[in-house]
């Protein structure tokens, strides 16, 4: 029993954290989600992203995740919240719209 307190003592407890529930920063980006507000029309997401992956066809809006830096400026700047963040962090796809 001095044996095991002296490991313990010297080498801490030894396990593996469960990756299922990982701890993210309040600051974390996951993907991105284009809810069904009715938009303005205002274009200011657009205008907004640094790498163009935002796009309005027959105004439906529709967000490049190839091209996605996941900024947060398109979210910072919609008056209506029309794209938001999510805390998803398996972002894997085989489509690059979203």
């Amino acid at each position: 029993m001095i044996d095991i307190v002296e490991i313990l003592k010297l080498q801490g407890k030894q396990f593996i954290p469960d990756i299922t529930k990982p701890v993210l920063p309040d600051t974390f980006r996951g993907r991105p989600i284009i809810s069904n507000v009715a938009c303005g029309n205002c274009t200011d997401c657009i205008d907004e992203c640094p790498t163009n992956a935002i796009h309005q066809v027959n105004e439906k809006l529709s967000l490049d995740l190839g091209k996605c830096v996941f900024c947060g400026d398109c979210q910072k700047v919609c008056a209506v919240g029309k794209i938001k963040f999510t805390n998803d962090y398996k972002i894997a796809t085989n489509s690059l719209k979203n």
